[in-house]
């Protein structure tokens, strides 16, 4: 079933990238931009990460406390959420 799962999620990709790469000017969303394949590495770019991160996080639970995998996520996303919003919404902190 891993298999069938991944070509279908292969197949559904390159759909989305034929669709966007045929109409430019629309796409397969309907929206109007000139950067859909940059939006399309994108997904893909978040998507590997995303999965990395699960994988990696199943390993640290298999080898270690669950507590403690989730202690630590819970610390080190809040702070590299907290350092990215001081870096990108700093003009509207200081409106607060």
């Amino acid at each position: 079933f891993h298999i069938c799962g991944a070509l279908i999620a292969t197949v559904g990709l390159a759909m989305l990238v034929f669709c966007d790469a045929s109409d430019p000017d629309t796409g397969a969303t309907g929206a109007t931009g000139s950067r859909s394949l940059v939006g399309d590495l994108l997904v893909l770019a978040a998507s590997a990460l995303y999965a990395v991160s699960n994988v990696t996080e199943e390993g640290l639970v298999k080898q270690g406390d669950l507590l403690e995998v989730l202690a630590m996520l819970g610390f080190y996303g809040s702070l590299v959420n907290g350092v990215q919003m001081f870096a990108l919404e700093r003009d509207r902190l200081h409106h607060i």
